[in-house]
């Protein structure tokens, strides 16, 4: 195993290609026979710490190793002696990053990164942004978490993560992932609210990453009423107005407890002409099921705001009526009958 891992060159059959991206850099890793060996190691350190010692004299040659693949390669077996010798092992790994940014690929890079960063703070930053200013997503990506990651335990990096207008789609869109993420962590629950309403409306793909917020239910309408209310008023994805429909339904209490964030969704949405919009998650059809569910529970009412509610929903109708959005002309006929 120690042989194999040091001197095997036969790579894979990329091994003749001049600049494999980092994708290709991390599968051939996986599955070239050096990449096994290293991977074994890894394994079997885990598994086994005090091997370390055996193992020790190998794994420094495996890392010295100029090759792309062969670094790459070294760091499945580099990750597990964090737990064993941090100090020797850090200096190591920075170095395979510095050396060549394709290796941010690895999958465990984010928490290598997060877990230097305290003692290595200016070697682990230049990485970090070495890989965001990168052309590669799956390198963008990786930073961008980390940097996220980074900003939220730390306050690290505000400056890039605090202005998205500088940043492009796939740079948003890491820290959008990132921030979300957060939203499950109670002491950091407010501030990821405030970095996912900055980042919000920069492109339809990180519209689209806010569906993971209504799907698994990071979020209450009741606690979070205000941040819902900013994000009900923006712009749209389809796949989002389904899943926040689909939200709603899911939160206790009656329907009417949730009328100005129902209100203010189909106003929007309204104001855009969804009829052109070409989508499986079609947004006409959840709209007008929740202004008739919303005037089913207030139209009987005695109370004057929940008439009030009844009389908005009316309004809404007629603007739906008139647009022929959703299957509206069907459920007049049913609330004509009610």
């Amino acid at each position: 195993l120690k042989q194999i891992a040091v001197e095997y060159k036969e790579y894979s059959t990329w091994q003749e290609e001049k600049n494999p991206d980092a994708e290709k850099l991390f599968s051939c890793a996986i599955n070239c026979t050096k990449g096994t060996a290293c991977r074994a190691i890894g394994h079997l350190l885990e598994e086994n710490p005090e091997l370390f010692t055996s193992f020790r004299d190998t794994i420094e040659q495996m890392a010295a190793d100029d090759h792309p693949i062969a670094k790459m390669s070294a760091l499945f077996a580099l990750y597990p002696i964090m737990k064993i010798d941090l100090s020797w092992v850090a200096e190591k790994i920075l170095y395979i990053y510095q050396s060549d940014i394709r290796t941010l690929a690895f999958r465990k890079s984010k928490g290598i990164l997060y877990q230097l960063y305290p003692e290595y703070s200016g070697k682990v930053s230049k990485i970090i942004r070495n890989g965001f200013g990168s052309t590669e997503e799956i390198l963008i990506e990786m930073a961008g978490c980390t940097l996220c990651e980074l900003y939220m335990m730390l306050d690290a990096f505000a400056e890039i993560v605090e202005n998205p207008e500088r940043l492009n789609e796939l740079q948003v869109n890491a820290i959008l992932q990132m921030a979300i993420a957060y939203l499950r962590v109670s002491e950091k629950h407010e501030k990821a609210k405030m970095l996912i309403l900055s980042c919000k409306d920069f492109s339809n793909s990180n519209r689209r990453a806010l569906s993971r917020i209504f799907r698994e239910h990071f979020i209450s309408a009741e606690n979070d009423a205000e941040f819902l209310l900013e994000i009900v008023s923006g712009k749209l994805d389809s796949r989002v107005v389904y899943d926040f429909s689909s939200f709603l339904e899911a939160e206790p209490g009656s329907v009417k407890e949730y009328a100005e964030l129902i209100l203010t969704l189909c106003r929007n949405i309204l104001s855009r002409e969804c009829g052109a919009e070409k989508s499986l998650w079609r947004p006409d059809r959840e709209i007008s099921k929740l202004v008739l569910d919303l005037y089913d529970e207030c139209a009987g009412s005695a109370r004057e705001k929940d008439k009030k509610i009844a009389e908005q929903c009316l309004d809404l109708w007629d603007m739906m009526f008139e647009k022929q959005i959703g299957q509206v002309r069907m459920l007049s006929r049913e609330l004509m009958e009610r």
